[in-house]
C-alpha cells in the first residue's frame, strides 16, 4: 500500500486545498511547478549531500568546519523544529533564546556552540524558502507544525481513535509523539515500547525520560472540552527478560552498552542488563581478512559449489545500501540487509559483514582500547591473538559520531537468536573491538577451517521451498521487497517474485532522487514486473494491471497506459490519459515562446518544429524500449479475456 500511494503522479491540482489569506498570497505558477514535480522530503542524506555544503559556505564561524552535519541535522529535526515547544510557536521552531535554554540532557551535542548551530539553522531555513518551489522540497517538521496548528483550532475531533500501540518508539520525534496524544480520544490511551540504545534513525534523538516531558507539556494543550480526562505523565516499566537471544549474544551486546554508558551517558536510557532465558555459543570472530577464506569457513566441507547455500532464517547484515553492492559472489545467495532494514527483525543466524570497514568513523574506534585500559578489571583473557591497538583519548567534541556507530553495532548484534559470526576485511578498523571482545572473553576466534570442530557452528544451511515462501511473506509484511523477492525466487514462486520486484522498483523510485529519465525507466520496469507476475500466475489480476497502467502513465508512456485502461474497461481514465498526451504536446509548442518571446514568428515555428521532433524521437525511443517487453503473455491473456467478455455480452444482448 505504501508503494501504491506513490503511483499517483497526477498533473492536476484538483482538491489540493491551497488557501489564501490576508498575509500570504499563493504564487500559482510556483504551485503548479510543485504539483507537477513529486515533492522531495528533506532526509538526512539529502541534507548532508545537497544542503550542508551550501549553508556551511555562508558561516564565518571557525567552529563550523569541525561540526558533524549528521549531528547538526539531528539538532534541527529533533530539537529546534521537532520539539513540543516548537509546535506551540507560531513559526514552528525555537527562538535562539529558547534553544539556549534546552537542557543538556535533552540536547547534549552542542552545548557551548548552540549559537553557531542556530545560525546554520537560519541559513537552512533561508535555503528551504528559496528552493521550496524550484526543487519541490519540504521539511516534515513543517508538515507536523501545520497539523498541530490546525488540530488546535478544532472544537471537536471528527474521528474516534481510543488507543495507540506504538513499537520502535525511539524512531519518533517529540512532535510526532505529541501528535498521537492530540489525535487520541483518550490522551492517556497510548502504549509505547522501544529501546533507546537502538535509536539509529538518522536525525532522531530519543530517550524515554524525554518522552515523559512530552506528556507534561501536552497537559496544558489538551486542557479543553475535547478531553473528558486530562493527560497524565506515564510511568516507565523496564523489560529485562530477553526471550529472543541467548546469553552468549546478550553478553556481547552488553559490552557495547558499557561503551555507550561511559562515553555517551546522556544519549540513551540506562536500564538494567538483559537476562537471557538460556545459554548459547559465543559469537564467532573470523580472523581472516580474505573473502575467499571467509567463503571456505562458511561453506565447510561443501566445496563443490561456487555460491554458498544459505537458509531462509539466516541473514547477512551490512552498514549501508552501498555496502550491499560490495558483497562477494559467494555470499550473494543469502538475504542481505542493512542495519536499518534489520531493525525489529530476528534471524537464527547472522553474519555481520564489514561493519567496521564501511563505518563512517575510523580512528575513533581506538577509544575502546582506552576504555579497556582504564577498566582492567574487565580483562578475563590475556591470549594474544591480535596486535595490540594504540589507545586514543576520548574527545567529547571530536568523537560524537561514534555514538551512532555504537548504536548501529548494538542493533546489528541483537538481531541474532542463535549464532552470530563477525567478519571484517579492514584489520586496522576492526582491531580495537576485536581485541576488546577477546580480552573480555566474550567471543571465539576462528582462524581457519580446521579450527571449526563442531559442524553445528558452521554457518551454511539449507531450507525447503515452503520455508522460503513463509520468509518471503514475513518480509512482504515489513515492505522489505528485495529480500522478499529473493525468498520467493528460492521458493520457486514466479508470481510473488515478480510482484515483489515491482514494488521493489517503486520503492527505489520513491527513495532515490532520480532524474526524469531514470524515473521513467523505473516506472516502466515496474509495469513490466506487474504484468510478468500475472503471466506467471496465468490469471490476470485487475489490481496488477491497474498498477501497471499507473506506472506507464507516470513513465509518460501514455499510449500503453491508455490501452491497459481500455482493456480494464476504465474508459474515463483512458480518455483522461489521451487528453493529457494532447496537453503535453500543447505545452511543448509553448516552449519556444517561453525561451524567447522577442523572436519573429518564422523562427518560433522552426523552434516549435525542432522541439516537436525531439519529443517524437523521445517517445519513439521509449516505445521501442518497451514495445517488445510490454506485449507479453500477461497482457495478451488480458486481451483474450476482454474479447471473450465482450462476445458474451453481445450474445446476451
Amino acid at each position: 500500500e505504501e508503494c501504491l500511494l506513490d503511483l499517483d503522479d497526477s498533473d492536476t491540482d484538483d482538491d489540493l486545498g491551497f488557501e489564501q489569506d490576508d498575509k500570504h498570497s499563493v504564487d500559482h505558477t510556483k504551485v503548479q511547478s510543485t504539483i507537477k514535480n513529486r515533492l522531495t522530503e528533506i532526509s538526512s542524506l539529502y541534507f548532508i549531500e545537497h544542503i550542508w555544503p551550501e549553508i556551511r559556505k555562508k558561516s564565518s564561524s571557525p567552529h563550523v568546519k569541525s561540526l558533524d552535519p549528521q549531528l547538526v541535522w539531528m539538532e534541527i529535526k529533533s530539537t529546534i523544529k521537532g520539539s513540543v515547544q516548537a509546535m506551540k510557536n507560531g513559526n514552528g521552531y525555537l527562538s535562539l533564546e529558547e534553544y539556549e535554554e534546552v537542557g543538556k540532557k535533552m540536547a547534549p551535542n552542542f552545548v557551548g556552540k548552540r549559537a553557531d548551530v542556530y545560525k546554520l539553522f537560519e541559513y537552512y531555513q533561508e535555503y528551504l524558502k528559496q528552493q521550496r518551489y524550484n526543487k519541490s522540497l519540504f521539511d516534515e517538521c513543517d508538515l507536523l507544525h501545520s497539523l498541530h496548528q490546525r488540530l488546535s483550532k478544532l472544537e471537536d475531533l471528527g474521528w474516534s481513535i481510543h488507543h495507540f500501540f506504538i513499537d520502535e518508539v525511539q524512531d519518533f520525534t517529540q512532535a510526532e509523539l505529541a501528535l498521537f496524544v492530540r489525535t487520541c480520544r483518550d490522551p492517556n490511551g497510548l502504549f509505547l515500547t522501544g529501546d533507546s540504545a537502538q535509536s539509529i534513525m538518522r536525525g532522531i534523538a530519543f530517550r524515554f525520560s524525554d518522552a515523559r516531558t512530552i506528556f507534561h507539556d501536552m497537559q496544558e494543550l489538551t486542557r479543553d472540552k475535547r478531553c473528558a480526562t486530562q493527560v497524565r505523565t506515564p510511568n516507565i516499566a523496564q523489560l529485562t527478560i530477553n526471550f529472543r537471544s541467548h546469553t552468549g549474544i546478550l553478553n556481547l551486546a552488553s559490552s557495547v552498552i558499557d561503551l555507550l554508558k561511559n562515553y555517551f551517558p546522556l544519549s540513551f536510557d540506562h536500564l538494567h542488563g538483559d537476562q537471557g532465558m538460556f545459554v548459547g555459543p559465543m559469537p564467532v570472530l573470523l580472523h581472516t581478512c580474505v573473502a575467499s577464506d571467509l567463503a571456505l569457513l562458511l561453506r565447510g566441507n561443501k566445496r563443490e559449489k561456487s555460491q554458498i547455500e544459505f537458509g531462509a532464517h539466516q541473514a547477512i547484515i551490512v552498514q549501508s545500501e552501498s555496502a550491499k553492492s560490495q558483497i562477494p559472489e559467494e555470499l550473494q545467495g543469502a538475504i542481505v540487509l542493512t542495519v536499518f532494514e534489520s531493525k525489529g527483525l530476528e534471524f537464527d543466524d547472522v553474519l555481520l559483514y564489514n561493519f567496521f570497514n564501511d563505518s563512517v568513523v575510523d580512528k575513533e574506534w581506538r577509544v575502546v582500547s582506552e576504555f579497556l585500559q582504564c577498566n582492567s578489571d574487565l580483562v578475563k583473557n590475556n591470549e594474544k591473538v591480535f596486535q595490540q591497538p594504540h589507545p586514543l583519548e576520548f574527545d567529547e567534541l571530536q568523537h560524537k559520531s561514534l555514538n551512532s556507530e555504537l548504536k548501529y553495532l548494538y542493533t546489528a548484534i541483537t538481531r541474532a537468536k542463535c549464532n552470530l559470526w563477525i567478519y571484517d576485511c579492514n584489520e586496522h578498523k576492526r582491531l580495537p573491538l576485536f581485541d576488546y571482545w577477546l580480552k573480555r572473553d566474550l567471543v571465539k576466534v576462528v582462524t581457519s577451517y580446521d579450527s571449526v570442530t563442531n559442524e553445528e557452528t558452521l554457518f551454511s544451511h539449507t531450507s525447503n521451498p515452503e520455508e522460503w515462501r513463509k520468509q518471503g511473506d514475513y518480509f512482504t509484511k515489513k515492505c522489505l521487497w528485495e529480500p522478499a523477492m529473493k525468498c520467493y525466487h528460492k521458493a520457486g514462486d514466479k508470481h510473488l517474485e515478480m510482484e515483489a520486484k515491482a514494488f521493489s522498483l517503486l520503492k527505489k523510485k520513491k527513495t532515490q532522487s532520480s532524474n526524469q529519465d531514470e524515473s521513467n525507466k523505473l516506472y516502466t520496469m515496474a509495469a513490466i514486473a506487474f504484468l510478468d507476475s500475472d503471466e506467471a500466475k496465468h490469471d490476470p489480476s485487475k489490481e496488477h494491471i491497474l498498477c501497471a497502467a499507473k506506472c506507464l502513465n507516470n513513465a509518460r508512456n501514455y499510449g500503453k497506459a491508455a490501452e491497459l485502461y481500455r482493456l480494464l474497461g476504465k474508459h474515463d481514465e483512458q480518455v483522461s490519459i489521451e487528453r493529457q498526451k494532447i496537453f503535453n504536446l500543447r505545452d511543448i509548442r509553448k516552449i519556444p515562446s517561453m525561451m524567447n518571446s522577442n523572436i519573429d514568428g518564422k523562427s518560433q515555428e522552426v523552434q516549435q518544429e525542432t522541439v516537436l521532433q525531439m519529443h517524437a524521437a523521445g517517445n519513439q525511443k521509449i516505445d521501442e524500449e518497451v514495445e517488445e517487453t510490454i506485449e507479453m503473455p500477461g497482457m495478451n491473456m488480458l486481451k483474450k479475456q476482454h474479447t471473450k467478455t465482450g462476445r458474451g455480452k453481445r450474445k446476451q444482448q
